[in-house]
């Protein structure tokens, strides 16, 4: 997929999936700030000017990037999913839901 349809798909909302490969500097200038444990692999929070995406590896051996329009949400998505997790190493029987932009 290219820099330009991916873009346009986070600017509609969408959840872009891509090959584990994929190299986010292909999009321009996106700066990484940090990285959190996911399920299946690191969760990996960007900066592309105002903008804010989440890179998170899924249980389809893709990633996932979601936009954000402020680091606020793009922290508090990590924080939510991170909690997710963490409730299902305790059993409680949740499913994630990898095509939302939501964690609960």
């Amino acid at each position: 997929m290219k820099a330009t349809a991916v873009w346009d798909a986070l600017r509609r909302g969408e959840v872009v999936e891509l090959p584990p490969d994929t190299l986010l500097a292909d999009m321009g200038d996106v700066e990484e700030i940090s990285r959190f444990d996911g399920m299946y692999g690191e969760m990996v929070l960007f900066r592309f000017g105002s903008e804010w995406i989440v890179r998170e590896a899924s249980d389809r051996r893709v990633h996932l990037l979601r936009l954000f329009p402020d680091r606020e949400g793009a922290r508090t998505f990590i924080d939510a999913r991170i909690a997710q997790i963490e409730r299902m190493w305790d059993g409680c029987g949740i499913e994630i839901d990898y095509g939302s932009h939501e964690a609960k």
